[in-house]
């Protein structure tokens, strides 16, 4: 028998496997700061920042309301409650605490 093993796979909000598996690489307008992200843009967006501080997000071309969840990297757990944002230009948002946290906004 070969062997193998499966990764344990944190409880993780629901759609968002859905929603990373069609997202692409983009550019966000922290240039200064070590942050990664993935997007549909206009309807989904996850973004890592390493320093755990506020994360700019260009939403100048949608002007809609987006809900904006923060989640735990190592548990999977949502911190927080989910906020609302609204498009239409550059969105700050400040993360909830310090340490390894992922930003998930989604188009409302």
């Amino acid at each position: 028998m070969a062997g193998g093993s499966l990764p344990v796979v944190p409880m993780l909000p629901d759609g968002f496997l859905q929603a990373i598996a069609t997202m692409k690489p983009v550019e966000s307008p922290n240039t200064q700061k070590r942050i990664f992200a993935l997007a549909n843009e206009g309807s989904a967006y996850l973004i890592y920042n390493d320093n755990s501080s506020s994360v700019d997000i260009d939403l100048t071309k949608y002007i809609s309301n987006f809900s904006v969840k923060w989640i735990e990297t190592r548990s999977g757990k949502m911190v927080g409650e989910a906020t609302i944002i609204k498009g239409g230009g550059i969105v700050k948002v400040d993360a909830p605490k310090q340490g390894n946290v992922v930003l998930w906004v989604t188009k409302i």
